[in-house]
């Protein structure tokens, strides 16, 4: 049995399927067309074999399936092809499942339905030499002398399916031992429904019955009252309004339903349907005294927790059955990561953290939307508990983010901090994790730098490298799906505001091209146009003062009206790696430290000091 990464391209007279090996560089390359019919080798080939391809569910197996089911004329292959880019279901749903081989869609795997983005994306996300588009459009008549741009083509996206199928092998290696531990079939699952079969597995086991898995309680509207924990409790008039404003609350859908905000001590705390977040000033955010300290308090598995603790199970299962399982789920989880059992551990993982969204997916065996509303209600307002508390000792609060809460406080106020968390423990029968910060670098409530800070209350370092998280606009790592920005600026930040890196310094002596790239994809409303040429759909380019540099446009297709991508720079297309010297780039550099001091001018002069 052999892995093999594949991808076929269909015209009205053209089909081909390349193929390449997982484990070596090897290479097959099948082709129906008016020159060759490779239709027998190729049935002969992938037979008994792993097939691997992005988005390969929704239309290579499809197009694969309908080859093998019977001997198909080019036109016939062309008119199953074009039903699958249309999504029709009831027209591709017999040959969805393939017989012959065994399939894995990498797509599937590694996204959700929503989260879901295109190769050549994924490609520049991960810096691939070469962003190509399919090289004419696929209702057209191949000729001859293009088959072998094609071919090329099609290569090429096997190259990417297999780079991006490597750098996702702890994700599959998970999903093949999940496949052999449990019976369950996965390998083309995401994360959260990997997670809610092997729940759904368990669930069906403890009950005796798969009945429950056709189930849903639908709600025509929802009490907020009906929601709401007794254990939450507030003494200020502020809060108090909120809690009775939302008690007397109904709504009909959880979408858009918590749209409040409550401001505290100086801190604007606000609710919604995904958690609470207060609204946070562009600054920088540290203890500016010795006697002072900057905590972070995050409450330890925030849903799962209350999920348990609130007995928010969906009203058409058994709670004696559905809470002690998710539980133990969670129980022997944290077992087996202080055991270092990393199958179990990130295999019930998986189970906690898809439990939640599915509770307001109509789609799932989980459906109950008050639950839901349970869990992440009752979730805000007792850290708004905590908030209130904190604030009414004098103690400042900083921040506060779905599941945390930060704070600098005196040294001398640390008992009287800690003694209210534990009796908010104690209350809640949540379990806060500490952490001391240095300082918080910080654009917005959901992109900032925290630089982590010893007992001491000192900067941390492990290594001889500070020890920093980053989140949002922050992430200097690109991740796979999440598109690509020039990486470079964000890099260049970190060091400015950790290191003490002039920004100049940093960007002009970086020796990487691809971070210096940004990506832009058109829909098909659009063409793209640089230099008086049109451009492929998806391109990838970097900012330049060349003489050859142009600016990037897109072109309305209707109205033939342009429109600047990017003002501030002339660009040179890179969707071919080129290998230079930094210099022979001519990058714009301008442009790079231009980007970077927008945002240190908007961080700078607003100097955060809490007391």
């Amino acid at each position: 049995m052999k892995n093999l990464l594949y991808d076929i391209e269909v015209f009205p007279n053209f089909f081909c399927a390349c193929f390449e090996e997982y484990d070596t560089d090897a290479k097959y390359y099948f082709e129906i067309s008016p020159w060759q019919d490779d239709r027998s080798k190729m049935m002969d080939f992938i037979k008994g074999n792993v097939l691997i391809g992005y988005n390969s569910i929704n239309y290579d197996n499809i197009i694969m399936n309908y080859i093998i089911d019977w001997p198909r004329a080019n036109n016939a292959i062309y008119d199953m092809s074009k039903l699958a880019i249309r999504g029709e279901y009831e027209d591709t749903k017999a040959f969805r499942y393939p017989k012959t081989y065994s399939p894995i869609d990498i797509m599937s795997m590694l996204f959700s339905k929503m989260q879901r983005v295109s190769l050549k994306e994924l490609a520049v996300n991960v810096n691939f030499p070469k962003i190509q588009d399919l090289p004419k459009h696929f209702d057209d008549y191949v000729t001859e002398d293009e088959v072998k741009d094609i071919r090329d083509y099609c290569f090429n996206d096997v190259a990417i399916t297999k780079f991006i199928t490597k750098l996702s092998s702890e994700k599959l290696n998970l999903r093949i031992q999940i496949e052999k531990e449990y019976g369950i079939k996965c390998l083309s699952k995401d994360d959260v429904n990997t997670g809610v079969e092997l729940f759904k597995k368990f669930y069906e086991d403890d009950t005796g019955s798969d009945t429950f898995k056709d189930l849903r309680t639908y709600r025509p509207y929802m009490r907020l009252a009906d929601c709401i924990s007794d254990k939450v409790e507030f003494k200020s008039k502020e809060f108090n309004n909120l809690l009775t404003l939302l008690k007397g609350k109904v709504i009909t859908e959880t979408k858009g339903a918590l749209k409040h905000s409550v401001i505290y001590g100086g801190v604007k705390h606000v609710y919604g349907t995904g958690g609470i977040h207060s609204k946070d000033k562009p600054g920088i955010v540290q203890a500016m005294d010795d006697d002072e300290v900057f905590m972070d308090a995050d409450v330890s598995s925030l849903y799962p927790s209350l999920l348990i603790k609130l007995g928010a199970c969906p009203a058409h299962l058994k709670a004696d059955v559905f809470i002690p399982r998710y539980q133990w789920l969670r129980d022997t989880r944290v077992t087996a990561k202080k055991a270092g059992n990393m199958l179990i551990s990130d295999t019930y993982k998986l189970s906690l953290n898809g439990t939640y969204g599915n509770l307001i997916n109509q789609y799932s065996w989980l459906y109950d939307p008050q639950a839901a509303m349970i869990i992440t209600l009752n979730g805000q307002l007792m850290l708004s508990m905590l908030s209130e508390q904190l604030t009414d000792a004098g103690i400042k609060v900083d921040s506060l983010n779905t599941d945390g809460i930060t704070a600098i406080i005196k040294k001398k106020d640390l008992p009287t901090y800690y003694k209210i968390c534990k009796e908010w423990e104690e209350h809640t029968e949540l379990e806060l994790e500490y952490a001391n910060y240095y300082k918080v670098i910080r654009r917005d409530v959901n992109s900032y730098l925290a630089w982590y800070a010893d007992e001491e209350g000192k900067p941390l370092y492990k290594k001889g490298k500070a020890v920093v998280k980053e989140k949002g606009f922050f992430l200097s790592d690109v991740k796979l799906g999440k598109g690509f920005d020039k990486p470079v600026v964000k890099k260049a930040l970190k060091a400015y505001f950790v290191d003490g890196t002039p920004i100049d310094e940093f960007i002009k002596n970086h020796d990487d091209i691809y971070d210096f790239c940004m990506m832009q994809k058109m829909n098909v409303k659009f063409q793209a146009i640089c230099n008086g040429e049109n451009l492929q759909k998806t391109n990838r380019f970097y900012a330049s003062n060349s003489s050859s540099a142009g600016y990037l446009f897109k072109k309305d297709r209707t109205t033939g009206a342009k429109k600047h991508v990017m003002k501030d720079s002339g660009i040179i297309i890179f969707n071919d790696y080129v290998s230079k010297t930094m210099q022979g780039y001519e990058i714009n550099y301008g442009y790079y430290i231009r980007e970077a001091k927008k945002l240190i001018e908007l961080i700078e002069p607003i100097q955060l000091s809490l007391f």
